[in-house]
């Protein structure tokens, strides 16, 4: 599976990484660089292709082949994306070389791709374009083996060309070439379309001239029973009932595909554009994926949405993944459907990339890609380049689960706990899983979700009978709340709210009591270097000291009065200032794990715990292990989901809500 796309100076990318999973999709305004990606991807397999075509490979050090090394191209090579060879470069600069690498998963023979295009001498365009095998990898097996003569060659060592070896490295290379399909956006069928072979067919397929070879791409189905499958699961109800079948093509004069709706049996040509691109991209994608040799396949779409409207849209972005991927095979796809976008974010096997080629890499490494993992990020970067109605936004959150918090790392730290308490049972995780994350900032925290409710209540109307939007709102305790968890119930607006303050200064406080910190350490500090005597007891106790000299910090303590003494006096108008300071004082003394800053405080509790390994010599080398602070140490926790959690790792208030989030219901 192709892991991670690496382009530099290629059109408009000056730099990009771009992670690949099973399903990724690009998303962006116009010009961001999305389909400038699937040409990177097009681009580098068919120089591969045709490296690998040439008949000579030189054979590096740590299995690395070099298939065309600095090698002149015409500027009308079939591969290159252009007739303007200048063009592929960034500000259609030659100066800067194009480099495009692409990663391959472990079980691949192939682990990088490698392809180089360079302005050379008498303003001519060079190639090069390098592989590396997997090790272990049958390819590396088959370079290994290989006795060929060697001579230095530079700093490299080269095979020479035409030793016997080389033609079962490049056969085994051939057998095992990353196949990518790109398929343009569709513009109609014509009336009239003769045979043609398969390289004519696959040649019109990827230049965005597929109306002309609908029918050719059908006729070469096995069958008609999976397009008529597909078609009801895409959300149409026209069947296919006949094609012309390929003992035919030597009698007729064009090709006839015909198919039945509610009018009856009708010609391909009578057909809506909508169910023509439906075909003609079902029977592309067939057309490869029952092709045999080669290896896994990169199925490259570019606004498949053309022509489908909203609903179809949705359905058909479910059906390509499923489609795609349970064939062992690839899907990067390019789209501007929110539709499609809101349907992709839901499937487990899809990522979505927000693209931006206007993002600095050298300034903002992480604004180049970004990841969209929830409905908030959605919500958040489509309504900066989408017109998102009231009710485009309400299906985008199309869990109707919103999940507020405020700490930086609190939804990090549940998402954590999550794993764990609930990842022995998929269903309870993944209900937790539906809750869109949003991160609360300013004083209106406790505002909110109302403010939510009134804007959401005459949308709700429009939920399907049955469901209902539920809220949630996390709060930390500070310095002028009360815990709380309060469930309101609206039947008649078919809104739920849950109202919760930690009974802490924040969530990282809920982590210090004894057993339940050293349950989290005992497991960080499973090393092979831990001293016997470091026991699950021992840990407890160093936890125990640890907390008690938190309790008794004058820092922390003096902080938390000064900021408890003005929420007093707020509050209490029969109490003066000082008055208000003693009050504070007396809180503070009393309740030091309640209302000191609960990120400080662990901070400190923690340094504790690493002085006193530090100050033993058989534990010094495990003080690196304590992370500085609980979201680490929870978020990098070996353990794993099981029924037999060590006791107290996963705080009281933290099992009840995960458990209130996990619940069944609509």
């Amino acid at each position: 599976m192709l892991t991670r796309i690496d382009i530099v100076n290629f059109r408009r990318l000056s730099q990009v990484k771009l992670e690949a999973g099973p399903a990724t999709v690009l998303v962006g305004p116009n010009s961001c660089g999305k389909t400038t990606a699937l040409h990177a991807v097009q681009l580098a397999c068919q120089a591969l292709s045709f490296g690998a075509a040439r008949g000579k490979v030189g054979v590096d050090k740590d299995g690395w082949l070099t298939l065309i090394g600095k090698q002149p191209l015409r500027d009308d090579q079939s591969f290159l994306p252009t007739s303007k060879w200048i063009e592929l470069f960034s500000d259609a600069d030659p100066e800067r070389e194009i480099e495009i690498t692409l990663h391959f998963s472990q079980e691949h023979a192939i682990q990088q791709v490698v392809v180089k295009l360079y302005a050379g001498r008498a303003e001519a365009l060079r190639l090069t374009v390098r592989v590396q095998a997997t090790d272990g990898g049958l390819l590396r097996q088959v370079i290994d083996g290989a006795a060929g003569k060697r001579q230095a060659f530079g700093r490299k060592v080269k095979t020479l060309g035409g030793a016997p070896e080389e033609a079962g490295i490049l056969r085994t290379l051939r057998d095992h070439l990353p196949r990518a399909v790109f398929i343009p956006a569709f513009y109609g069928v014509v009336r009239d379309e003769q045979y043609l072979a398969r390289g004519a067919v696959e040649a019109l397929l990827q230049s965005g001239q597929q109306g002309q070879v609908v029918r050719n791409l059908l006729m070469r189905l096995p069958s008609l029973v999976g397009i008529n499958e597909f078609l009801p699961r895409a959300g149409l109800s026209a069947r296919l009932a006949r094609c012309t079948s390929l003992q035919e093509t030597d009698t007729v004069r064009y090709l006839e595909v015909l198919f039945r709706d509610s009018n009856g049996e009708l010609e391909l040509s009578s057909a809506g554009t909508g169910l023509a691109s439906l075909l003609a991209l079902y029977a592309a994608i067939q057309l490869y994926q029952t092709q045999k040799g080669g290896g896994p396949v990169v199925f490259m779409l570019d606004e498949p949405e053309a022509h489908l409207h909203p609903r179809l849209q949705g359905e058909v972005a479910d059906s390509l993944v499923e489609m795609i991927t349970t064939a062992g095979n690839q899907l990067l796809c390019a789209t501007h459907s929110v539709e499609m976008i809101n349907r992709f974010g839901r499937n487990r096997r899809a990522t979505v990339l927000r693209i931006d080629s206007q993002a600095s890499f050298a300034t903002e490494p992480k604004g180049v890609v970004r990841v969209l993992r929830s409905e908030d990020d959605l919500l958040d970067d489509l309504s900066a380049w989408c017109d998102l109605s009231p009710f485009a936004s309400l299906n985008l959150l199309s869990t109707r689960r919103v999940l507020f918090y405020e700490g930086p790392t609190d939804f990090d730290i549940l998402s954590a706990c999550a794993r764990l308490y609930l990842g022995s049972d998929p269903e309870r995780l993944a209900r937790f899983q539906l809750f869109a994350p949003v991160k609360l900032s300013g004083t209106g925290n406790l505002a909110a979700k109302e403010i939510l409710k009134t804007a959401l209540l005459p949308l709700t109307r429009q939920l399907p009978l049955g469901e209902r939007f539920r809220v949630v709102r996390v709060l930390d305790r500070d310095y002028a709340r009360s815990t709380q968890f309060e469930l309101r119930e609206d039947p008649a607006s078919r809104y739920e709210e849950l109202s919760v303050v930690w009974s802490k200064h924040s969530i990282e406080a809920l982590f210090l009591n004894p057993e339940c910190l050293a349950s989290w350490l005992d497991a960080a500090l499973s090393s092979p270097t831990r001293p016997p005597d470091l026991t699950r007891t021992r840990l407890t106790e160093l936890c125990r000291l640890a907390i008690a000299a938190a309790d008794q910090n004058p820092d922390l303590n003096q902080y938390a009065i000064a900021q408890l003494t003005p929420k007093i006096a707020q509050t209490r108008t029969d109490v003066g200032i000082s008055s208000a300071i003693q009050e504070a004082t007396r809180l503070v003394q009393n309740e030091p794990g309640t209302y000191q800053r609960g990120h400080n405080r662990c901070r400190e509790v923690l340094r504790h715990v690493r002085q006193a390994l530090l100050d033993a010599p058989a534990t010094r080398d495990l003080a690196k292990l304590v992370r500085r602070d609980i979201a680490q140490i929870v978020q990098n926790s070996p353990l794993q989901a099981n029924l037999l959690l060590p006791p107290g790792l996963i705080p009281d208030e933290i099992k009840t809500l995960l458990d209130h989030l996990a619940r069944p219901g609509p």
